[in-house]
């Protein structure tokens, strides 16, 4: 990783502390604390947007532990924000206007469905076997049948 990227990612979370800062001291509806993150991603890829949510989440967790648990927010908007810019790279790869859109939404919506699948199989292995086994399906799912 290059030094201008090593250097972007404090800038990009002092962005995002400032912003989120300034909004809590005029008692604004919003947060903007992942502003930074957004941005460093969007303009070095979910590495660095990664590492800046985390530094930014560390350096609100020193005046507020309960900041620390977002930390997982930060990353999910670091990859959100960069399969958003997915569209972004299918112009980049030379895809025409109409490619790159269905490029950008093939990106986002394996993603989203991969994390919702996700969250269906670890609701279903959480479920207890008795209240699984009222569902046909829910053991097979599991591959507990």
């Amino acid at each position: 990783m290059s030094i201008r990227l090593l250097a972007l990612i404090p800038v990009a979370a002092a962005i995002s502390l400032a912003l989120s800062a300034a909004v809590e001291a005029v008692a604004l509806p919003l947060f903007l604390d992942t502003t930074g993150t957004i941005l460093a991603t969007a303009l070095a890829g979910p590495g660095v947007g990664i590492a800046t949510g985390v530094v930014t989440s560390a350096v609100n967790s020193l005046r507020n532990p309960t900041f620390w648990p977002f930390v997982v927010v930060q990353i999910i908007v670091a990859l959100y924000a960069w399969i958003a810019l997915a569209t972004a790279v299918g112009k980049a790869l030379g895809l025409s206007p109409l490619g790159a859109c269905f490029f950008g939404s093939f990106v986002s919506d394996f993603g989203d469905k991969a994390v919702t699948f996700a969250l269906v199989t670890s609701v279903l292995h959480a479920l207890p076997r008795r209240t699984a086994a009222r569902f046909p399906w829910a053991l097979r799912a599991i591959g507990a049948s």
